[in-house]
């Protein structure tokens, strides 16, 4: 009987077709037995079954009822059989949004077995639904999030439900994968059902955010420079150590402050207010992506200046901006202290080249003493021994103007005065009076002087003919100072030519004691030699190379040096040189503009004989006006500017030697006020002689109104090339070196 009970009640409740049919089928059969039994006890009462009438009533009333129960019973069935095809379509809908679902769906008992899985665990883990069935999934946990695991299991074991769980599991290939989960329990049938999402990306991607907003927090807490930050009304939201220690407010302080008030002088705050708003309202800012050297304010009350770099970054909040700021203080002291010794060194370098420029002039003006004097001894009748004497002062004198003038080059270079004086030279009368120069000196040592220059050099270029010689003669020089015997080769040739320009190579090629390869590198340095006994064997200050590379470095040339210990070396240098015009010239290039016109170096009144010499100094009075002799011309002597004055008042010359250093009245002095006296008469030709051999001196000269320009020691052969330009019937009657006599007199 209590199974009979038990089986009615489980029918009763089950949720299949029979649940169905049973719960409405029971209740009418029990309704139609209690009315037959009624319809069964009313017929007896009334006596019914007595009669065929009744017995047919009863039968007919019966098979009403039963045919009643039949439909219903029909109509039961047909309802589970829809309610069972619809079941049947929902379970088909689910098993197949279980299987194609993206989310790893699955179900699960409280023994921690997997029951049910779909194909998206296989894809996201790699393992089958068998192996994850075959264990506990606990099993397939990190160690380290299992504890986590099993307490949110128990969890759903409460009620609970579970969301925004993450663990890891274990692939097949021995990866691990962050899996995010959302879970609930039937704690009726003890299952758990769970959707999961393999979120190991985004976990990865938050990872690296955290450990780059980590990274970044790291770096602004050991700036530097200060970092701070604002929102759009102005107040500072973030605030680094560095900013701390440059305006005086801790982070705390800071923080929430307005920034005008915090870290700009009064004077900037109501430009800095106008400049937000500006932003904000436009997207533009004078400040904005801009490097700016402004003054900030600290808490002390002080002003400094700092260097600003800031932008904008606009977030879910609005506009916050970021900015940089390095107290320069230091930088800028440096920068003054940088300017001042900058200062300091060029006027120490003006001291040095105004000394140099000095030392030269005061050395030069008794050097031009004991030259000419010696020569002038020379003149004289002296015996083989004497002679001898002489022109050992001589060449001593010279080697003294030859480091006065390395000395005074070398100076101009350190100086960055050093300018090449371009014109139209002859390389090949350059050369030759570069290796001209140094003749006597070879053949004193019974060396060979060879010079060679291939017909492939031009005729005529764009050059400083001064430097050229004097870069040549240092090479010349050099040789014959480091050959004991043998020859000196000087060879020029051209290549690379375009006929505009060509490439010029000059080398001067020895057979004299060589160089070690160590020392060749320093050979072009300032007071190098090959090694440091030479200057005590051989002498020599150690420039003339140096400069020698600056001249043709400063030409756009390069320099260089072969050599080898015992059998000579070879110097050279390549320089790229403008061809000149020969038959004719380029407008505005320079050079000679007008033929000479003797008639305008002649007085009027006819030719004079007489040279007037002024000079302050006694020797060099006696040395110039004997040098005036020997040229052929009678010399006057005025030893100051005003004596000249009257002396020109009194007499005609044929020419003015104008000493530009003298007391009362100097040559420039001088040379202006002749000029102004002579105006619109006959121009005298004056030629300043001056001991300051500095760039720049040749031009002033003529700017005062010099028409030539000569150096001291002054010498024979200059001083009669002067005269013979300058003076159209000098006695010696010789042409310039160039077959014509110079530049023509300049009307006055």
């Amino acid at each position: 009987m209590r199974r009979s009970l038990t089986g009615i009640k489980d029918r009763w409740t089950s949720a299949g077709p029979g649940g169905s049919v049973v719960r409405h089928l029971l209740p009418a059969a029990a309704a139609t037995l209690f009315v037959l039994a009624f319809l069964r006890w009313q017929g007896e009462q009334l006596g019914l079954y007595g009669t065929t009438a009744g017995l047919l009533l009863m039968t007919a009333a019966s098979i009403g009822i039963i045919s009643g129960l039949v439909l219903h019973l029909a109509r039961s069935l047909d309802h589970a059989s829809a309610t069972q095809l619809e079941v049947q379509q929902r379970l088909r809908h689910s098993s197949q949004y279980f299987e194609l679902s993206h989310d790893m769906v699955c179900t699960a008992g409280f023994d921690g077995v997997f029951r049910e899985l779909n194909h998206a665990w296989t894809e996201a883990l790699g393992w089958t639904e068998t192996e994850l069935r075959s264990r506990p999934f606990v099993e397939f946990v990190h160690p380290d999030d299992r504890e986590r695991t099993a307490q949110e299991t128990a969890c759903l074991a409460d009620g609970k439900t579970t969301a925004d769980f993450y663990n890891r599991y274990a692939t097949k290939d021995g990866q691990w994968r962050w899996i995010e989960w959302k879970a609930r329990a039937d704690l009726e049938d003890g299952t758990i059902y769970a959707s999961a999402r393999d979120v190991t990306h985004r976990k990865s991607a938050e990872a690296a955010l955290e450990r780059g907003e980590r990274q970044t927090r790291q770096i602004l807490a050991t700036a530097h420079d200060a970092f701070v930050s604002i929102d759009g009304e102005g107040t500072i939201i973030d605030w680094n150590p560095q900013a701390e220690a440059s305006f005086g407010w801790s982070r705390e302080e800071a923080l929430g402050r307005e920034l005008a008030t915090t870290i700009i002088p009064e004077g900037n705050r109501e430009a800095h207010t106008r400049g937000l708003a500006r932003f904000l309202e436009t997207g533009e800012g004078k400040v904005v992506g801009k490097r700016l050297e402004l003054t900030a304010l600290n808490r002390d009350g002080y002003e400094f200046p700092v260097e600003l770099t800031i932008s904008p970054l606009m977030t879910d909040r609005g506009y916050i901006f970021n900015a940089f700021l390095r107290d320069i203080s230091e930088r800028k002291r440096a920068t003054e202290d940088i300017a001042d010794a900058r200062d300091l060194a060029l006027q120490a370098s003006s001291t040095k080249s105004m000394f140099v420029a000095t030392a030269s002039h005061e050395i030069r003006t008794p050097i031009n003493g004991v030259i000419g004097v010696s020569e002038m001894l020379l003149d004289t009748d002296l015996n083989d021994e004497q002679r001898g004497y002489a022109e050992t002062i001589i060449s001593s004198g010279e080697a003294l103007v030859e480091i006065i003038d390395d000395l005074l080059d070398f100076s101009k270079i350190e100086a960055g005065r050093l300018d090449l004086d371009l014109a139209d030279v002859d390389l090949r009368e350059t050369i030759a009076q570069a290796c001209s120069m140094l003749a006597v000196q070879a053949r004193c040592k019974g060396l060979e002087l060879v010079v060679v220059v291939d017909a492939d050099v031009p005729a005529l270029v764009r050059a400083d003919a001064g430097r050229w010689r004097q870069v040549v003669a240092n090479f010349v020089s050099n040789s014959i100072k480091f050959t004991a015997e043998g020859e000196i080769t000087v060879r020029a040739s051209a290549s690379r030519s375009t006929g505009s320009t060509t490439v010029v190579r000059l080398e001067v090629t020895d057979t004299g004691i060589g160089i070690e390869d160590t020392a060749l590198g320093q050979l072009f340095e300032p007071y190098s030699q090959a090694d440091g006994s030479t200057t005590r064997l051989f002498g020599g200050t150690g420039l003339g190379l140096a400069i020698s590379k600056q001249l043709i470095e400063l030409m756009g040339g390069q320099i260089g040096v072969e050599s080898q210990i015992g059998r000579g070396s070879s110097f050279w240098f390549e320089v790229e040189v403008e061809v000149a015009v020969i038959d004719g010239r380029e407008e505005g290039s320079e050079g000679v503009s007008e033929p000479v016109d003797p008639a305008d170096c002649v007085p009027p009144n006819g030719s004079s004989r007489c040279i007037l010499v002024v000079e302050d100094n006694p020797v060099n009075q006696l040395v110039t006006g004997r040098l005036v002799e020997k040229c052929g011309f009678e010399a006057q002597i005025a030893g100051n500017g005003r004596q000249a004055l009257e002396a020109m008042s009194d007499g005609r010359f044929a020419a003015v030697l104008m000493d530009c250093q003298m007391p009362e009245l100097d040559g420039d002095e001088t040379t202006r006020e002749i000029r102004r006296r002579a105006l619109g008469k006959w121009r005298i030709p004056i030629i300043a002689v001056t001991a300051n051999a500095m760039h720049g001196e040749r031009e002033r000269c003529i700017a005062q109104g010099a028409d030539d320009y000569l150096t001291k020691p002054l010498r024979h052969e200059a001083l009669r090339g002067a005269l013979d330009r300058w003076v159209p019937d000098s006695p010696q009657g010789l042409l310039s070196p160039s077959g014509s006599r110079g530049p023509a007199p300049r009307p006055v």
